[in-house]
């Protein structure tokens, strides 16, 4: 039997602590609510009743985080790309009553180092 250390409750709440922001900005994200949807009490309420001692990051903590990982996307992307020879993209302009959209698309082909 593993004896338990002191900080592992600690570390345990840190990482659902974790796991749930990043589950809230996919879901904001994804689903295009928005930010404000944190502040939202019957939000908050189903996160404290799942959890109480997980709490909602803020508006602003959400922003940051969202611009964090849209920075880190993009380096990931950039690095993809340095090293595919051709691309393909195709784009698409739709508008609704009062919102504009822009699609944008990519496909490459990726060369494995140790082909199958």
């Amino acid at each position: 039997m593993k004896q338990m250390k002191l900080f592992d409750p600690i570390l345990q709440k840190l990482s659902k602590q974790k796991q749930l922001d990043k589950n809230i900005m996919q879901y904001v994200t994804c689903s295009m609510k928005p930010l404000s949807t944190v502040d939202d009490p019957y939000f908050i309420k189903i996160i404290t009743d799942l959890n109480p001692e997980l709490k909602t990051m803020s508006r602003r903590t959400l922003g940051r985080n969202i611009d964090k990982s849209y920075a880190e996307t993009m380096q990931k992307l950039k690095t993809i790309l340095q090293n595919i020879n051709h691309v393909s993209t195709t784009a698409d302009i739709w508008s609704t009553k009062h919102k504009s959209f822009m699609g944008v698309t990519a496909h490459w082909v990726y060369r494995l180092k140790h082909p199958i």
